[in-house]
């Protein structure tokens, strides 16, 4: 089964310059302390522990995937992609750190339904028209507020009319409540940033906060949206 063709995508960190660096270097060194494993996607080693509770939400929150087809942004080892695979009509995986694209190629390459893209999200390039749903988790806030703009009018012209955009992200501090180190380029910003800043070109379906950090971390700043197309 084919997915939608990728027009174009750099596999070389273009946007924002030195904070763009700053990204790569900080995923290399997660990389390197835990390989490409769901420790290096949560940045914690008590990342099993609350993995499958995070996605079981998430997953709760998307629309019906039957027949969909999906762009998944920042798509690291795959956790979200198994199951866009089994239940979605195709899957375009999306990261730009080698090594998660492959592990996530290792698990997931043997369906014919989903394709691997190693690229820069904003220098990727689709069709008009391309997905019926755009799914990120922990993307937005490694971008600068001018490049989630351009990105807003790029998912909007890839998804078809009353599409839906799906975002998840760190608010105001990162997910244990602690201090970021000092490598650390992730911009905690406000929900409220998040609120308005897709709402020209789309319709808030709903939101809300990720349980399970809640319980643990006596966190409610991991924060989720999702989004209609406006017609």
């Amino acid at each position: 089964m084919a997915s939608p063709r990728v027009l174009q995508a750099s596999p070389v960190p273009t946007l924002d310059g030195i904070k763009k660096d700053e990204t790569f270097e900080y995923w290399r060194t997660s990389l390197t302390q835990f390989g490409a494993t769901i420790n290096a996607m949560l940045l914690d080693p008590e990342a099993e522990l609350i993995s499958h509770l995070d996605r079981d939400q998430i997953i709760s929150e998307l629309p019906n995937l039957h027949n969909l087809r999906v762009l998944e942004l920042g798509c690291g080892i795959g956790r979200f992609t198994e199951i866009f695979m089994n239940n979605a009509k195709s899957v375009v995986a999306v990261d730009f750190m080698e090594e998660f694209i492959d592990e996530n190629r290792r698990r997931h390459g043997h369906a014919d339904n989903v394709s691997f893209v190693r690229g820069d999200v904003m220098s990727l390039e689709f069709e008009p028209g391309s997905f019926d749903l755009v799914f990120s988790n922990w993307l937005l806030e490694y971008l600068s507020d001018e490049d989630i703009a351009k990105l807003n009018q790029k998912i909007s012209t890839w998804l078809t009319p009353g599409g839906h955009f799906f975002f998840r992200e760190s608010c105001n501090q990162r997910h244990r409540g602690d201090a970021p180190s000092n490598n650390n380029p992730t911009r905690y910003r406000a929900p409220a940033f998040y609120d308005t800043a897709f709402a020209q070109q789309f319709d808030p379906i709903h939101k809300g906060s990720i349980q399970v950090f809640i319980d643990k971390f006596d966190n409610p700043n991991q924060r989720f949206w999702l989004w209609k197309l406006k017609a």
